[in-house]
């Protein structure tokens, strides 16, 4: 549990920090940020974590976020990617009014290279990510789509 100290200087801090005014407001950064919504539930280490973050936010510099280790497939996912969106995976199978912009067209990109893996590289627990397939199939489908696109026969779609 967190000390009476930490409890009064994240509170005083709380004054200083212009949109955590409002309780609702206070009580998710404190839920964002620990996963509790009330000081008094924080364990000294979690304490410490909300002043510094406060202390920041109170010199208006922004919080630091965290950086998760990258998979080792992730560049050759991110190539394949280019590579399926340059070879034209990104337009809709069927005819009619689609939704045009980039996000759309990256997850429709997304989802014809996981159909196409699973097509050529059947696994039993389809994988959330694509990195999830193995090296053999993501370079199998790099060396297709490189392929196709040097030859720019990409019309004819797998």
């Amino acid at each position: 549990m967190s000390t009476p100290a930490q409890i009064k200087a994240i509170h005083a801090l709380r004054r200083q920090v212009p949109h955590l005014d409002e309780d609702e407001a206070y009580r998710d950064f404190l839920h964002g940020l620990t996963g509790k919504r009330s000081s008094m539930e924080l364990s000294p280490q979690e304490a410490r974590e909300v002043l510094r973050a406060m202390e920041r936010l109170a010199q208006r510099k922004p919080l630091a976020t965290r950086r998760w280790p990258e998979d080792p497939k992730s560049p050759l996912v991110r190539r394949l990617l280019r590579e399926a969106f340059a070879a034209g995976w990104d337009v809709p199978e069927t005819a009619g009014p689609f939704d045009g912009s980039e996000v759309a067209r990256m997850k429709r990109c997304k989802e014809h290279v996981r159909w196409w893996l699973q097509a050529n590289y059947p696994v039993l627990n389809l994988p959330n990510r694509i990195e999830g397939w193995s090296m053999v199939a993501l370079q199998a489908l790099l060396e297709l789509l490189k392929g196709k696109n040097e030859s720019r026969s990409w019309m004819q779609r797998p």
